[in-house]
């Protein structure tokens, strides 16, 4: 966990700054389902990521597109309440941007609920490397990649 130790960038050591926020890519042991990754986000003082433009969702895939093996990293937006109304957060904060795969969200053509929001980073996904950085929505139980996202802090002085 990391608590006090900041880079002159207004991020803690080992975070990635963009814009205003710090992004902690979470590797090997730390891809899980949703549950862990709410649980190892608040484990650092922070939430799932979430893009909130087209320049911030490039800056995540083009960072982070290269870790772990899985097909995606989860994107803290979820339509859990009432299916269909997708509630995307950035820093606690609704926000209105989507980057949404042409054929996505698609859960009304499975048996399980895919609830829960995640951004494409793998191209054997549908074998389209065209979908790539492109949001698609997925069951709780998936593994995905971890992704956190917290504020900078303010600079002292």
């Amino acid at each position: 966990m990391v608590k006090g130790v900041f880079a002159a960038r207004g991020c803690p050591y080992g975070w990635v700054p963009y814009a205003e926020s710090c992004y902690l890519g979470l590797d090997g042991s730390m891809e899980g389902n949703w549950i862990t990754a709410v649980m190892q986000c608040n484990r650092n003082n922070a939430s799932i990521m979430l893009p909130s433009s087209d320049w911030e969702n490039k800056f995540i895939f083009t960072s982070f597109e290269h870790h772990g093996d899985l097909v995606g990293v989860w994107i803290n937006c979820n339509d859990a309440e009432f299916e269909g109304e997708w509630s995307c957060y950035e820093d606690g904060k609704p926000t209105e941007y989507r980057k949404w795969e042409p054929d996505q969200p698609d859960d009304e053509k499975w048996q399980s609920d895919q609830d829960y929001g995640f951004m494409i980073t793998r191209a054997y996904y549908g074998k389209n490397p065209d979908v790539l950085g492109y949001w698609g929505d997925g069951e709780a139980t998936t593994k995905k990649y971890i992704i956190c996202e917290r504020r900078r802090q303010a600079r002292c002085g």
